[in-house]
């Protein structure tokens, strides 16, 4: 079986915000895929993000934001109808190191 996923990223400000400081990632993306592939294609394909509770070591990246910023398939999309694309916010912070 072969499946085609397409992910429109726009990569917003990247890197330090000021010298010695932590480095932030901003990333919009848009897709027809569920949430949940979304969510899963920013954590581990665009910037590794780690949810607080779930980091292996302080230096991991932090997931700050995932949130779904259009609604354009309702509250409860219709089972057989045909998903249409949705655009969310990811936003990562990795610790400041020398």
């Amino acid at each position: 079986m072969t499946r085609d996923y397409l992910f429109k990223v726009e990569i917003g400000k990247c890197g330090q915000e000021r010298s010695y400081g932590d480095s932030f990632y901003n990333f919009k993306v848009t897709s027809d895929r569920s949430e949940h592939e979304v969510k899963m294609f920013c954590m581990n394909v665009l910037h590794k993000g780690y949810k607080k509770e779930d980091m292996p070591n302080p230096f991991a990246g932090e997931v700050l934001v995932f949130q779904k910023l259009t609604n354009n398939n309702g509250d409860k999309p219709d089972f057989l109808s045909v998903n249409k694309e949705e655009t969310y916010k990811y936003r990562v912070r990795e610790l400041f190191t020398d």
